[in-house]
């Protein structure tokens, strides 16, 4: 892997500057673990699925030292003008600690379902009850819901996570604008074409994809990243740790040029 990992550093999205001298700058993602980032340019941050103090079923929590940075919001968790949370599975959103962060963390925006909201104020009373920086966002279909914060801007659309017990579940999926670049997070999303197509993403510009392998090894997967999510870079994530070697040679035989994360807060900066 060590080979893979060199090729996957020395990607490096190409800087552009428009007709009214709009640059894009350089943003680093950081992989918090599961489908969990933050994304920086060095002046605007956005956390999303990253409140993961403890490990559940397959997953891994952050370790010690970055849990304490970040329910202290320091260090890379300090200046997060926006926090988002696609869905409220326990490998994506931990209310305890998403509590203790947004109480440190005095500038953060914390934008979410009512599913998730619910859950918070719940865990968090009473403070988060009336919290001026905690902000539930209803969205349907072909109706997305935009905020804009800082230097970095959020547009949030549904996205079906299943069938059966998945049905009711509020899901978002996310395009962010960090230093000029757009990026797509997807959640746990299901391949439903339908809920793309709502969402317009056949029509967007992406820069940077983070979505679950399961897009990189199944046919219906497949068949969606090449209709609606070509991106120059793909980060591939949510990869029980045990099956990690497994899965991603599975992915590279594939897409060689994926990036697949296998640290928790392991960091790449695309330019």
């Amino acid at each position: 892997m060590n080979k893979v990992k060199q090729l996957f550093a020395s990607i490096l999205l190409l800087s552009s500057v428009s007709a009214v001298t709009t640059v894009k700058a350089a943003v680093e993602v950081t992989f918090l673990g599961n489908m969990g980032f933050l994304l920086s340019d060095g002046k605007d941050k956005i956390i999303i699925d990253g409140f993961l103090a403890e490990a559940y079923a397959l997953f891994e929590g952050l370790d010690e030292h970055s849990v304490q940075a970040m329910v202290s919001a320091k260090d890379d968790f300090q200046g997060i003008d926006i926090a988002l949370a696609s869905h409220i599975h326990f490998e994506h959103f931990q209310p305890d600690m998403a509590c203790l962060f947004i109480k440190a963390s005095k500038s953060t925006q914390f934008i979410s379902s009512p599913q998730v909201i619910t859950i918070l104020r719940e865990r968090c009373k009473p403070f988060a009850k009336n919290h001026k920086n905690v902000k539930t966002v209803t969205v349907r279909p072909g109706v997305p819901q935009s905020f804009s914060r800082e230097g970095v801007t959020v547009e949030i659309f549904p996205l079906t996570h299943g069938t059966g017990k998945f049905a009711a579940l509020h899901h978002f999926g996310h395009l962010m604008t960090v230093g000029g670049k757009t990026i797509l997070h997807i959640g746990d999303a299901a391949a439903v074409p339908v809920d793309f197509i709502a969402a317009g993403l056949q029509n967007r510009k992406l820069d940077i994809l983070l979505a679950p392998y399961t897009f990189f090894t199944r046919s219906a997967g497949k068949a969606m990243l090449a209709q609606y999510m070509q991106a120059p870079v793909q980060i591939v994530s949510h990869i029980p740790p045990k099956e990690f070697t497994e899965i991603s040679e599975a992915v590279l035989e594939n897409y060689p040029g994926a990036i697949i994360f296998q640290q928790r807060m392991e960091k790449q900066r695309f330019e």
